[in-house]
């Protein structure tokens, strides 16, 4: 996918040029969405004027398209974001920004310059399975037989509110080190429970096979 055709997507969506806009019909599906990119790798941005919108830097394009195509107009469309790209990095950066709305301020969750998950975080299978595309992990022993499914966090704080939801769906979770990890008898049920992958991330779905994760793995853009 190449940096033209984000251009020319993003230049046909509303939003463009930091100006303020009105208010825009999220839907309960699109809330989740948005809930697991804040609670993992998206933030919210403010500026002195209008209201706040979602940003969200990645280097998996696939993933990306995902979340651009299924937040429709509330996009402002996904663009190339690269710069001074070194003979080392081997990845593009992609960037995804919201059009701004009022209702996104809820997802203020900063203090002291550190995100701060709220224990009132609404959790359920869509906004975990987001959340875990981005900071989730599937976990395979040293002999390749057994796996475990994770969640990282440099928190504490966050590492208790994963903890707590994943409690609240009966799971039986524990912290270790700075992940949450699922226990390895609980990891398909996990799975099943968040439903089919996103694409870009099937290999954290993987629970069959370490060869197959791998596989998968290596497939990532």
């Amino acid at each position: 996918m190449g940096l033209d055709s984000f251009k020319t997507e993003s230049s046909s969506r509303k939003g463009i040029g930091g100006r303020p806009e009105n208010s825009h019909d999220i839907s309960d599906r699109q809330m989740d969405i948005l809930t697991g990119m804040v609670a993992s790798d998206s933030s919210l941005g403010k500026q002195s004027y209008g209201n706040p919108f979602i940003i969200t830097h990645m280097t998996n394009p696939i993933y990306m398209s995902w979340l651009d195509n299924q937040l429709g107009e509330l996009s402002t469309g996904l663009e190339n974001s690269t710069s001074g790209k070194s003979d080392w990095s081997v990845k593009d950066r992609y960037t995804l920004r919201t059009s701004r709305d009022p209702k996104l301020e809820k997802f203020d969750w900063v203090e002291d310059g550190e995100k701060v998950i709220p224990e009132s975080i609404r959790f359920n299978s869509l906004v975990a399975k987001v959340w875990y595309a981005g900071d989730g992990s599937m976990l395979w022993n040293n002999s390749h037989d057994s796996k475990r499914a994770c969640f990282a966090s440099a928190s504490e704080h966050n590492r208790s509110i994963i903890k707590s939801k994943l409690e609240s769906k009966e799971f039986n979770p524990s912290i270790n080190g700075n992940r949450v990890d699922i226990l390895c008898e609980e990891t398909d049920e996990f799975i099943e429970w968040l439903g089919k992958p996103v694409p870009g991330y099937g290999y954290k779905w993987e629970t069959d096979s370490y060869q197959d994760y791998v596989l998968k793995k290596d497939l990532m853009p």
